[in-house]
């Protein structure tokens, strides 16, 4: 016996030629050839052992099978068959290459047969075209094959339209993974697998652990998995059923367009508008125009004009210099501004160049006291200062010398950390905040950013109720055009960002969404107290975030148009526009379980029945008798 096929000998001569191996093989099927099956194999064996000679014309047909293993299932002496001709191509290795060029042949004249499919009970779709499209960054689907189970038939390779599967380029007799994150969980793999039907977990699709790892209680596996989407491919996610907002849930998630997603008007907007559609200038404005003899005497507005709603925030987490220069790539790609504290703008000073009026100081309540006490402005910020500087106010403006301390043209912008407790139930400012807001109005300050963080007990951002709360107070002391209001915290999406400026915001900060289109596990690194890990070079990620930015744009010029709207700058406020679901079930409790409603409602029912009588009501004639004429509401 050779060295090497010791261990397969006696089940090589055990063989009992009984032939059950022949009726079950779908090579034998597909082909024809008995030499393919495993009696034809053993026998070819046997033969050589025998001649102490094996001939190079019957070394090809050991290679073709697809180590299916139903030769196993009816082997009256229980041959193990794909373990003994995996030893024996293991001893045919030391003499011989691999022939890939011939099984590469035998498996497409397989896959050719109808036969084939039709012993297996399956349909072969035909359908060669594949989709090989990256939509994800990570795999939100773990696909496995169970070597013990699977046939190698080739039916799910044939299955999948998106290319997740496919034959070993090593060995094609084997199916293997090609890529997870390509899965979309379509299920067409499992529906087409002999194997599946008979109850047999050849293969299986299940969702990835990475993915669901993803368990932030705000920052969810769906969320990740949208702006991932949406900064990969630079697509909408739409499935063609309209909005696929929540209809319920905390927050914004609360929050509905009142309007359907009327398709016309919103593509409509999409090949008509300009750049102009979603452009906002933030600043302070006049209240209104004075002339005299003709001539404008108000003062120019104090305005930054952006070609997007859509600002950078400062990032939680630190990604150094390749975050930092994908993210000014992209303010300049789309037209926005990019936050930096003021130890970033030391840090990157060298970087940041001729890009200064991309940026936005940011500076804390010590560092602005420290300027204000004589200390000098490092390195870049000596030759000139963005045009928008934000500063932290920690309680009633302190802005005694402040404007002073910055040119005349740069805009200041007051950062306020807003609580749970600043707002109440009714959205409304409380007390306390009332005051804060009211030492704004006297001071140099041309905007507002209103900042939280998550509130874990409330499940969302407490900034989704200070915008409304905030924009209503400065309505209401008609002081509305004094500030611009910036909103920063929990912005998830596109959808987030306009339900936030229908509310009262004029533009928006994101943070979260920017790590995580770096890096889909941001989250988790961070409440792990873990570094950030990007899986980009600065152009790519900078091609990434500029492409999520635009995804956003485009989605909210279609809610625009689906709204009626050709300018996202007189959406501004439109809370009417929106169903808010909180408002509504408060307002349908109060019809039909409040007291003092209902007995209102009775008085007025009361009251219309003795006016109107019990019969059908006014006739036309009485009606047209009660209307009075009244001076037109334009007197020139």
């Amino acid at each position: 016996v050779p060295e090497g096929l010791e261990e397969i000998q006696n089940d090589i001569l055990s063989c009992a030629q009984c032939g059950n191996c022949v009726a079950r093989c779908p090579v034998y099927r597909a082909t024809g050839d008995e030499t393919f099956s495993a009696r034809g194999k053993l026998l070819t064996i046997r033969r050589a052992l025998e001649n102490k000679g094996l001939e190079l014309s019957k070394v090809l047909p050991l290679y073709f099978c697809l180590h299916c293993g139903r030769c196993d299932e009816d082997c009256q002496v229980q041959l193990k068959h794909k373990k003994l001709f995996d030893q024996l191509e293991k001893y045919l290795s030391r003499s011989i290459d691999f022939p890939i060029r011939q099984v590469t042949q035998f498996i497409e004249e397989v896959e050719r047969s109808p036969e084939f499919y039709r012993f297996l009970d399956v349909i072969r779709t035909g359908f060669d075209q594949k989709i090989r499209e990256p939509r994800q960054t990570f795999p939100k689907y773990r696909v496995l094959i169970d070597e013990e189970y699977c046939l190698h038939c080739g039916t799910c390779v044939d299955a999948c339209m998106y290319s997740v599967r496919k034959r070993n380029e090593s060995d094609p007799r084997q199916v293997v993974i090609s890529d997870e994150a390509l899965c979309r969980g379509c299920g067409a793999c499992l529906e087409r697998c002999p194997q599946i039907a008979k109850g047999i977990p050849a293969t299986s699709v299940e969702l990835h652990p990475s993915y669901l790892e993803m368990s932030d209680p705000y920052w969810n596996s769906e969320v990740v998995s949208r702006i991932d989407l949406e900064a990969t491919t630079g697509k909408i996610p739409v499935s063609g059923t309209g909005q696929g907002d929540p209809h319920r849930g905390l927050g914004n998630d609360g929050i509905r367009f009142g309007h359907f997603h009327i398709v016309g008007p919103a593509q409509n907007l999409l090949y008509e508008s300009s750049e102009d559609a979603i452009a906002v200038q933030l600043g302070r404005r006049p209240k209104y125009l004075s002339f005299h003899d003709g001539k404008l005497e108000t003062e120019p507005p104090r305005l930054i004009g952006l070609k997007t709603p859509i600002l950078l925030d400062r990032m939680p987490m630190d990604g150094g210099e390749l975050l930092f220069e994908s993210m000014l790539q992209a303010v300049q790609s789309v037209g926005t501004r990019l936050t930096l504290s003021l130890e970033e703008f030391e840090r990157y000073g060298s970087r940041i160049g001729g890009r200064i009026q991309s940026t936005i100081l940011h500076l804390t309540s010590p560092e602005t006291r420290q300027f204000l006490a004589g200390r000098n402005w490092p390195g870049i910020l000596k030759n000139g200062l963005p045009e928008l500087v934000e500063i932290e106010v920690d309680g009633a403006s302190e802005s005694n010398g402040l404007r002073g301390l910055f040119p005349e043209p740069t805009r200041l912008c007051a950062f306020i950390k807003v609580k749970k407790e600043d707002i109440d139930s009714e959205l409304r400012p409380a007390a306390a905040f009332q005051k804060r807001l009211d030492s704004f109005f006297g001071s140099p300050f041309d905007l507002l950013c209103l900042h939280s963080d998550y509130d874990p007990e409330r499940g969302f951002y407490p900034t989704t109720d200070a915008v409304p709360a905030v924009h209503r107070f400065l309505v209401a002391r008609k002081l509305r055009h004094r500030f611009s209001i910036l909103a920063s915290g929990g912005i998830r999406s596109a959808a987030d960002a306009q339900k936030t400026v229908q509310r009262g915001a004029n533009g928006l900060k994101i943070d979260w969404p920017i790590l995580l289109t770096a890096d889909p596990m941001a989250r988790q690194e961070y409440l792990k107290g873990e570094a950030l890990r990007i899986l980009y070079d600065a152009a790519s990620l900078g091609k990434r975030i500029a492409g999520l930015i635009r995804v956003w744009n485009i989605q909210i010029i279609e809610v625009l148009g689906a709204s009626g709207f050709k300018d996202i700058k007189k959406t501004v406020g439109e809370e009417n526009r929106l169903l808010i679901f909180d408002d509504l079930e408060e307002r349908v409790y109060d019809i039909f379980k409040s007291k003092d409603r209902l007995e209102r409602n009775r008085r007025c029912n009361e009251a219309r029945i003795n006016r109107e009588g019990k019969g059908y009501g006014w006739q036309y004639g009485e009606l047209k008798e009660l209307i009075e004429p009244t001076e037109s509401p334009h007197r020139f």
